[in-house]
């Protein structure tokens, strides 16, 4: 009986040995499998920036060609119209279709100016006003000799300020240098979900309509 009584303590203690070494390996086994939370939060922070830089650069060129190509394609139909209303009616005036196509504020200096010429054209040179006089910064064409339906063809492209350039061809035209060519016209125009407005209109010298209208109409 002593016998048996000193076995068998000395067998659990062997077995409780046995057990905490195993758990202590199987411990350590998947300390090691396992990533540090220090080195998850250190590759999130390498590859998040990474990540918003590329996305960043897809998104901003696209929207502003998008941009571009409309502003073009508005002074396109802005012409076209002008074309088609005369071809209909040849007393069509540029400045109705060009309104269609403004925005408020450039709207009321068109009707600012086709006021004024109402009231004080009456046929001779000397009768126009200033304010009238802006009428050819409006015009679609350049100068007072022909009608922009007497084009041979218009040219497009949008200028680094953001601003669309038409340039109107007539027949003869396709000989000048672009350094001395000044038959166009500049659009500047503002885009909005809602589609873009002509803002104001400027000539070959820089004039801008907004402000002769500003001297010369109010």
């Amino acid at each position: 009986m002593k016998r048996i009584g000193f076995t068998l303590p000395l067998v659990a203690a062997l077995l409780l040995s046995a057990c905490d070494s195993t758990n202590n390996q199987t411990d350590k086994s998947r300390n090691d499998q396992a990533p540090e939370k220090s080195d998850i939060q250190t590759n999130n922070k390498v590859n998040t920036p990474a990540l918003e830089k590329i996305e960043n650069a897809s998104k901003e060129p696209t929207e502003t060609v998008s941009n571009d190509n409309h502003k073009k394609d508005i002074i396109k139909f802005l012409y076209r119209d002008a074309v088609l209303s005369l071809k209909n009616n040849p007393n069509a005036e540029d400045l109705d279709t060009l309104f269609a196509y403004a925005d408020k504020d450039l709207q009321n200096a068109i009707a600012l100016v086709k006021a004024d010429s109402m009231n004080t054209y009456d046929g001779y040179a000397d009768e126009i006003s200033d304010c009238s006089e802006v009428r050819y910064i409006l015009n679609l064409s350049v100068g007072n000799g022909y009608s922009i339906d007497e084009a041979a063809d218009v040219k497009y492209k949008v200028l680094d300020n953001g601003n669309v350039r038409a340039s109107i061809l007539l027949d003869g035209d396709e000989d000048i240098a672009d350094s001395d060519f000044n038959n166009y016209k500049d659009f500047s125009l503002k885009c909005s979900d809602e589609g873009c407005k002509i803002t104001d209109m400027l000539d070959s010298y820089g004039d801008s309509a907004l402000q002769a209208v500003e001297l010369a109409c109010r």
